[in-house]
């Protein structure tokens, strides 16, 4: 009688039923199971207590190193116990369903109630990949949640041309792998992955246990149960516990990914990765290698991080979601409450996001009185603006220091938690002279100074999601989702712009430099800053997209609007906005100067002269500070005051706010001046108005 083989039976010791294809252990492989049952039932004793799950890993390099001696010991299943138990839902399995990973879903149903899966839908996954997720869902009674790229196949080969995986193979996998990992780690702490030493090429030394950063600055505990385990113990696994897996294994595939980029091969001898990329020297796809370990993160300095990374080396997301943001919501509702005001919400929004990192909440007294004085965190962190909370006297007295407040926006809806570390007087002197320079009255930095209250709230926030009734949520980028989109574009070098009006042919021209020097241009409008002209956000927006298509290559420009307000800070403020755009991934930044933060305060110092007073490369991002753009008349070309051969009549200086006069009498600006589409959508715009009249 034949034997029925499976993957490895040669080289494995198992003998198989031809009929019913059920395997059973010889004596040393039952001996060696029932010694790690053993092994597993001990661990009970040595695991850590259970720990709610919570946002973010809670564990230093010393203390993974010390789990990693201890797991060493044990059979995964202690591993993987031990991390649902401490991260619950927070902890996922990411999987593309290779045999390691077959053996953790299989190991993970054992010891947890559904425990969290994802992959990733690449859209070029073979038909039998897709037959085996159906038959795990079917066998586990779960669902395998499918992560997929933003690009759909056609619309890839629409815009990258039909075959970008042969043409680009590295872009392809940032895009259709890549990318849709980093929009999902920053829902989970610990990411279970199926790597393993024996797999060789570069993964022989992969821990157990081990802390990464991702670009967008956040960390997390990448957990490998698998790592200690030989390619002979998978299989045996995996057919004594007749586990469905992939049957293209039976057809010569040691290793299974994308149709494409996946090939038969007959060698018994060759590698457990062998087949994938063939020829092209390609061994990863970087789902294992985009982020950092804490480990290459140390190698830098203390606080000199490289360019292009978040300020102080990591985004603070404090968002909180899923059952999590369901509690804090729950909690919430027995605190005490504050309304904040639209320049309140707009700090809140910008904190939960990461956007001010490495703030985690308004500004301790420490930090407050640094960034006055010397324009640093205590840390020692360049940060030019504070990020206060003011409230009433009245409001202070029935809040008490070391408790919690709930935060709601405008609109009365739930924004989320502070925790009220310190409760202490403004210096509001000290803010005049240090942000304003001056009382006037006519400035809308003291206006809105002297509106606020005389005491501050400082502490950490929580927030909730937000609602998605915004109607300029596509273009309302977090800074994770931003770095995300410039790794898709491949982009190493990006400057970042925030346009508070409608592009004329002025910003054109800048924009257009800042792109000679960097392979992209991030445009960051304002979106809920009041402007002084009459135009809606939504024809502002309209028009600077239509400039921009019309006038960029459209693989070159991407667009992250921000819920940002002006201070009118002046270059304190220019400052402030290079750091932002440095936190959503920007390597240059551009500072025009009709900027209308900009204006010359009393006893102010221009941008340029500020941005010297930094050590080079302390701030992460190199300003490009612009002279006023001009038309020059005898040229016809658009220059700049600096660039121009004339300094008289014969060029005529580009401003917004002329532009906007003629635009309200009826009249159309010159096409050197401002672009025909902007015209017509500003004009248009205008009209709509009940109260329009010329």
């Amino acid at each position: 009688m034949g034997l029925t083989l499976y993957p490895g039976v040669l080289r494995h010791s198992y003998l198989y039923d031809p009929l019913g294809r059920k395997p059973f252990m010889n004596t040393v492989q039952e001996i060696q199971f029932q010694q790690r049952s053993a092994e597993d039932r001990a661990e009970t004793r040595v695991r850590q207590p259970w720990q709610a799950p919570g946002r973010g890993i809670g564990l230093d390099s010393v203390q993974v190193e010390e789990l990693n001696r201890r797991f060493e010991k044990l059979h995964p299943r202690a591993l993987l116990r031990w991390v649902f138990e401490r991260y619950g839902e927070r902890a996922a399995i990411g999987t593309a369903f290779g045999a390691s990973g077959l053996v953790i879903i299989d190991i993970a149903h054992r010891v947890w109630a559904q425990p969290p899966m994802f992959t990733i839908d690449t859209g070029f996954l073979f038909p039998e990949t897709l037959k085996l997720i159906d038959a795990l869902e079917h066998r586990y009674g779960t669902r395998i949640e499918r992560l997929q790229p933003e690009l759909s196949v056609h619309e890839q080969a629409d815009h990258y041309g039909p075959k970008l995986y042969q043409t680009n193979p590295n872009l392809c996998c940032a895009m259709r792998k890549v990318a849709p990992l980093e929009r999902k780690l920053p829902h989970i702490d610990a990411w279970i992955v199926g790597l393993r030493r024996s797999q060789g090429e570069g993964r022989d030394k992969t821990p157990l246990l081990q802390i990464h950063r991702t670009p967008h600055g956040q960390e997390i505990l990448k957990v490998a149960p698998m790592a200690l385990w030989s390619k002979g113990e998978v299989w045996d696994y995996i057919l004594s516990n007749q586990l469905d897996y992939n049957p293209l294994h039976d057809q010569g595939y040691p290793s299974i990914g994308c149709w494409p980029c996946t090939a038969k091969v007959m060698q018994d001898d060759a590698g457990e990765r062998a087949g994938r990329w063939a020829g092209s020297g390609k061994s990863e796809c970087g789902l294992h290698t985009f982020s950092q370990t804490q480990e290459e993160d140390a190698q830098a300095p203390d606080g000199n991080f490289p360019m292009n990374t978040p300020l102080g080396g990591r985004l603070r997301d404090r968002t909180v979601d899923g059952t999590e943001g369901l509690a804090l919501a729950h909690h919430a509702a027995s605190l005490p409450t504050l309304q904040l005001d639209p320049f309140q919400q707009s700090d809140f929004e910008l904190l939960a996001s990461g956007a001010y990192s490495p703030l985690e909440g308004f500004m301790l007294p420490e930090d407050y009185h640094g960034v006055l004085d010397q324009m640093h965190l205590e840390n020692g962190l360049p940060f030019p603006v504070p990020v206060t909370l003011a409230v009433g006297v009245e409001v202070a007295e029935r809040l008490e220091e070391g408790g919690e407040v709930a935060l709601n926006g405008v609109a009365g809806d739930l924004l989320g938690v502070m925790t009220l570390e310190r409760i202490y007087p403004r210096a509001r002197a000290k803010e005049l002279t240090k942000l304003l320079g001056s009382e006037d009255p006519s400035h809308p930095g003291t206006r809105w100074f002297q509106r606020s209250g005389e005491v501050l709230l400082g502490g950490a926030i929580r927030a909730v999601p937000a609602p998605s009734r915004d109607p300029f949520r596509q273009l309302r980028l977090t800074p994770q989702e931003s770095r995300a989109m410039i790794q898709r574009r491949g982009w190493k070098s990006v400057v970042g712009a925030m346009p508070l009006h409608p592009l004329h042919r002025g910003d054109e021209y800048l924009l257009r430099t800042g792109l000679e020097l960097t392979d992209g241009v991030l445009l960051m409008p304002l979106l809920d800053q009041p402007t002084a002209d009459v135009f809606s956000t939504a024809a502002r927006v309209e028009a600077m997209k239509a400039v921009m298509a019309s006038q960029f290559p459209q693989t070159r420009v991407g667009y992250a609007g921000l819920p940002l307000r002006l201070r009118y800070f002046g270059a304190r403020e220019a400052v402030f906005h290079a750091l932002l755009a440095r936190n959503y991934g920007c390597t240059h930044f551009l500072v025009p100067a009709s900027h209308p933060s900009l204006e010359q305060l009393p006893g102010g110092v221009d941008s340029r002269t500020l941005f010297d007073t930094f050590p080079q490369g302390s701030l992460g991002i190199t300003p490009l500070c612009m002279d006023t753009t001009v038309f020059n008349k005898v040229t016809h070309e658009i220059e700049t005051w600096k660039t121009s051969a004339f300094d008289d009549d014969r060029c005529e200086p580009i401003q917004w706010s002329a532009l906007v006069q003629l635009l309200e009498r009826g009249e159309r600006p010159a096409p050197h001046l401002m672009r025909e589409q902007a015209v017509d959508i500003l004009s248009l715009d205008l009209q709509s108005r009940p109260d329009y009249c010329i």
